[in-house]
């Protein structure tokens, strides 16, 4: 799992996503919830691509934009679950695609992407 997790970091970092202002920090983990998973979705602090913005879809629905240099925190339930990033306009300079990632959700677990 942690080598997913690492590949899928890099894979993220290679991405270089969003816009050019620089979102929140991260403060504090979100409490648990029963029967869900809690998903972070980061995005570091890039001068590639920082202007165009990255879609996160979870399960084929719009769900977030990761601003340049920020995250997102979100409950999920356990399960089979799809995450993948789209442009806004223009495809990623780097890897030229976008990522389509896949994890299988676990209650009570954290998942760091």
């Amino acid at each position: 799992m942690r080598k997913i997790t690492v590949n899928i970091f890099i894979a993220l970092v290679i991405a270089g996503c969003s816009s050019t202002d620089l979102g929140p920090k991260f403060n504090e983990p979100l409490k648990p919830l029963d029967g869900m998973a809690t998903v972070y979705i980061y995005r570091p602090a890039t001068s590639v691509n920082m202007a165009i913005d990255k879609l996160i879809f979870i399960n084929g629905k719009k769900s977030f934009v990761v601003p340049n240099g920020s995250y997102v925190a979100t409950h999920l339930p356990p399960g089979e679950t799809s995450f993948e990033t789209r442009s806004t306009g223009q495809t990623n300079i780097i890897t030229g695609h976008e990522l389509k990632l896949s994890f299988n959700l676990e209650a009570g677990k954290a998942y760091y992407i």
